[in-house]
C-alpha cells in the first residue's frame, strides 16, 4: 500500500508517495526500538520515564507531515529536514544499543532532524505508476492508480507544475545536545 500526500504552493504541486512499508520500518526501528542485537540506532523519545518514553505513533506521523509541508522537496539523495521543535517540543531523540536484555539508552537526549531519501519521478501519472511498480516493497491497488490519475488531471486543470517523489527511506538523526541524564 502507498500513502499519497500532496502539497500545493503557488503554482507548484508536490506529490509524495509514502510506501507504507517504509513508514512501518521507521516506526518499528526508531519508535518501537526493534532492531538487531549489537546495533545502535537513534530513536524517538518523550519526557515519560526519565526522557526515554515512547511518543505516540500518530504524533510522529503528524510530525512527518508537518516537515514535508514546510520544506521544498528535491530528490535523489538524503535530505536533512528540520523538525519543528516549537510545535513538537516533547519529542527528542536518544541513541539506543540493542543488547540480549533489550535496548539500553545512552546518557544524551538531543533534538533531532529527519533524514529522508526521495526518488524524483520525471513524469506524470503513468510514469509514477511505473516507478512505484518497480519497487517490490510497494503494493499498488487499482484504486491507488485511479487516485494518482485523478491527482494529475486536477493539477492539469489548475495549471500547476508537478513535482513527484517516492520516499525510499526515513530516519532521525542527531542535531545538537539537549540535556544530560543523571
Amino acid at each position: 500500500m502507498v500513502l499519497i500526500w500532496t502539497k500545493e504552493t503557488r503554482r507548484r504541486l508536490d506529490v509524495i508517495f509514502v510506501p507504507e512499508s517504509i513508514l512501518n520500518d521507521m516506526i518499528e526501528t526508531h519508535l518501537e526500538r526493534k532492531f538487531p542485537i549489537d546495533t545502535q540506532k537513534t530513536c524517538f523519545v518523550n519526557s515519560d520515564n526519565d526522557l526515554i518514553g515512547i511518543p505516540p505513533e500518530n504524533q510522529i506521523i503528524q510530525l512527518l507531515k508537518e516537515i514535508l509541508d514546510k520544506n521544498i522537496l528535491m530528490g535523489g539523495f538524503d535530505m536533512r529536514m528540520k523538525m519543528p521543535h516549537h510545535w513538537f517540543n516533547n519529542i527528542k531523540c536518544c541513541e539506543f544499543i540493542m543488547t540480549r536484555n533489550g535496548s539500553v539508552p545512552s546518557n544524551d537526549v538531543f533534538e533531532c532532524d529527519f533524514i529522508i531519501t526521495f526518488f524524483r519521478v520525471e513524469g506524470r501519472a503513468k510514469k509514477s505508476i511505473q516507478e512505484i511498480k518497480k519497487r517490490p516493497w510497494i503494493s499498488l491497488s487499482k484504486s491507488d492508480e485511479m487516485e494518482i490519475i485523478k491527482i494529475f488531471k486536477d493539477a492539469e486543470v489548475k495549471n500547476l507544475k508537478e513535482f513527484v517523489f517516492i520516499m525510499e527511506h526515513i530516519h532521525p538523526t542527531a542535531k545538537r545536545a539537549y540535556s544530560k541524564r543523571h
